[in-house]
C-alpha cells in the first residue's frame, strides 16, 4: 500500500488512537452510548493495518492508543493488541471495567479502570488488585445527573491510593443523565482538592482519532454523525477524522 507524503499540518505531536476493539460487554451501564449484543472483534491483522496507517499518514512524535470498548478484557487477542502497539512505537493503556488478566498485566504499564455507582466496590477491587501488582493504575468516571454523591466517594477512595483521577462529563444524548451546570460547579469545587485530578472538558478533536470495531473512524467517542471507513478511504479517512468538527459541550455548560 502507498501513503502519500505527509502533510505538513498531517505531523502530530501527541496523538491518541481510541480503539474499540469490540462492543462485546457483560455490563449494562445506564450511560453507555455504545452498540449493545455485538460481538464483533478486530483481527490481529485489521488491528496492526489501522495503527499502521495512522503511523504513517500523521508521522506523529508520541501517540497513545488506548484499548476500549465495549469492555476490551472479552476480547480474545488483548495480549496481541498489546504485542502490536508497542512494536509500532505506540504508548498503550487499556480502558477496563473488568479484571484484566494476568498475562495482559504483563504487558502493561498504564490500566485506567473505569468507576461509577453501579460498579463501585468491583471498581475498587479492581485498583486494589492492579496497585498491589506494581501496576500504574488511574481511575476514571463519568459525571452524571444526582451523581455527586458518588463522585465525592470515588474522589476520597482515589485520594486515600494516591491514585489518579480522570472525570469526564456525560455528554451523550439522554438529557435526563447530563449533570446541570450546578452539578458541574459543585464538581469543579470538589475536585479542586486534589492534585491529582484532571477534569476533561478539553475537546479532543483535532487530536484523537477513534476507531470501532468494524474499522470506521470518527473524530470523537461521542460522535456518530460522522463516520468514515478506513478500509475503503485509508489515509483519507485519517486526514477527514484530524480535521473533523468540534463537538460543542460548552452548549451544554460542561466546560468551566
Amino acid at each position: 500500500m502507498v501513503v502519500r507524503r505527509v502533510r505538513s499540518w498531517m505531523r502530530v505531536e501527541k496523538l491518541t488512537v481510541v480503539f474499540e476493539v469490540t462492543y462485546r460487554c457483560p455490563f449494562s451501564c445506564p450511560h453507555c452510548f455504545q452498540p449493545k449484543n455485538l460481538s464483533r472483534e478486530v483481527s490481529p491483522n485489521e488491528f496492526h493495518f489501522v495503527l499502521n496507517l495512522i503511523k504513517k499518514v500523521t508521522d506523529f512524535k508520541h501517540a497513545t492508543v488506548i484499548l476500549s470498548g465495549g469492555e476490551p478484557c472479552t476480547a480474545r487477542h488483548l495480549s496481541t493488541y498489546i504485542d502490536i502497539a508497542k512494536h509500532l512505537g505506540y504508548d498503550v493503556v487499556l480502558e477496563t471495567r473488568w479484571l484484566p488478566p494476568m498475562t495482559v498485566l504483563e504487558h502493561l504499564k498504564h490500566v485506567v479502570v473505569s468507576i461509577d455507582s453501579w460498579n463501585l466496590e468491583l471498581g475498587k477491587a479492581i485498583v486494589n488488585y492492579v496497585h498491589k501488582l506494581g501496576g500504574r493504575v488511574a481511575v476514571r468516571t463519568t459525571l452524571v445527573r444526582n451523581g455527586l454523591s458518588t463522585l465525592s466517594e470515588i474522589l476520597n477512595f482515589c485520594m486515600s491510593k494516591n491514585i489518579p483521577l480522570a472525570v469526564a462529563p456525560y455528554i451523550g444524548t439522554n438529557t435526563d443523565l447530563r449533570p446541570t451546570k450546578f452539578e458541574v460547579q459543585k464538581a469543579l469545587d470538589m475536585l479542586s482538592m486534589y492534585r491529582e485530578v484532571y477534569y476533561m472538558s478539553n475537546c479532543m478533536v483535532g487530536k484523537s482519532i477513534v476507531v470501532d470495531p468494524y474499522l470506521n473512524a470518527r473524530s470523537c467517542v461521542f460522535l456518530f454523525d460522522d463516520v468514515i471507513s478506513i478500509v475503503h478511504y485509508r489515509e483519507k479517512a485519517i486526514e477527514k477524522v484530524l480535521q473533523g468538527k468540534k463537538y460543542r459541550c460548552i452548549e451544554y455548560g460542561l466546560v468551566p
